[in-house]
């Protein structure tokens, strides 16, 4: 005959510990989640009775196993992700004597700030002006817009397509600041 008493214990013990375990697995990471549930398992035994501490036990190298599992299988990390670049635009001089240079960059920083202003209904770009002009006399202007490795400037549709772009080439939005003609973003490397 079964035993309703441990059987609630059983049940109440499994739903708190399946609670407490996924909250810390989202709280921290993989390696760390594992070890945190162990120790919280060995520690905080909600059994007492010989009869559960097998079920408990297994109970929690199956959800070990699971965390283990579900960390191999982790999204890959931004050194896999493909690689973000910009052609920075420099351009001196006024009139005739103008001239300018463009090169293209792979992006390296763990930072990265960008503008992404919209060039008309349904298009933006993602730029930033690295120098204004400060005089005709002296002028100079260095700007970057994000491009494709062959220096083709790439467009959105919309800012989510933007952040999209951004999290496939290995960056994490940090922050957002609304402006006249778009939005400033800083990311961070993932």
């Amino acid at each position: 005959m079964v035993d309703k008493d441990r059987l609630m214990k059983f049940f109440i013990a499994f739903v708190f510990n399946y609670t407490i375990n996924n909250v810390i697995i989202r709280l921290t990471t993989c390696f760390e989640s594992y070890l945190i549930i162990l120790i919280f398992e060995m520690q905080y035994s909600l059994l007492k009775s010989d009869y559960m501490k097998p079920k408990t036990l297994l109970f929690t190298l199956s959800i070990l196993l699971l965390i283990i599992s579900s960390c191999n299988n982790a999204p890959e990390s931004s050194s896999n992700s493909e690689k973000l670049y910009i052609k920075t635009t420099t351009a001196i001089g006024v009139g005739e004597n103008q001239w300018s240079t463009e090169a293209v960059s792979e992006v390296t920083s763990d930072y990265f700030e960008v503008i992404l202003s919209s060039l008309t209904d349904h298009v933006f770009e993602g730029e930033k002006i690295l120098e204004k002009p400060t005089s005709k006399e002296n002028f100079k202007y260095v700007f970057f817009v994000i491009s494709d490795k062959d220096g083709n400037q790439i467009k959105f549709k919309e800012s989510t397509e933007f952040l999209n772009y951004m999290s496939a080439h290995g960056y994490k939005l940090v922050d957002q600041v609304k402006n006249d003609y778009g939005a400033d973003y800083t990311f961070k490397r993932k």
